[in-house]
């Protein structure tokens, strides 16, 4: 954290079982087309995650990511190649798993001003 306020990166302790692939986009002059390369990697040495990373929050055993060559769609959308998701996986409990949002959803707190003949009522920020 920086000052508190901002994420500087996310690290993955050693003892985390994770899964690192490599998704390269590579272009074909000569051909006019695209396609993406993707591999498995081994783990980093560093425990910190990478800023151009693709997280997916579940166990790898939940997760299959085919290598291999994939045509790559002409769109302005980044589009990647398929991820298989299965059934195994609980996508709310992955998610507050990695984002502690209870702060979020406090009850507000109202405060009454007197107004000329009427009350109002007013979040507090």
């Amino acid at each position: 954290m920086l000052q508190g306020l901002t994420v500087h990166h996310f690290e993955i302790p050693h003892e985390t079982d994770a899964h690192f692939y490599r998704y390269a986009l590579v272009h074909d002059e000569k051909h006019k087309k695209s396609h993406w390369n993707i591999s498995r990697m081994e783990r980093p040495a560093s425990s910190q995650v990478p800023d151009n990373a693709l997280i997916i929050l579940a166990k790898p055993q939940d997760i299959e990511i085919v290598p291999g060559t994939f045509e790559a769609h002409a769109s302005p959308n980044f589009i990647l190649p398929d991820i298989y998701v299965h059934t195994g996986i609980d996508t709310p409990f992955c998610v507050l798993k990695f984002v502690k949002i209870n702060r979020f959803f406090e009850p507000l707190t109202l405060e009454k001003q007197y107004q000329e003949q009427s009350y109002s009522q007013a979040p507090l920020a």
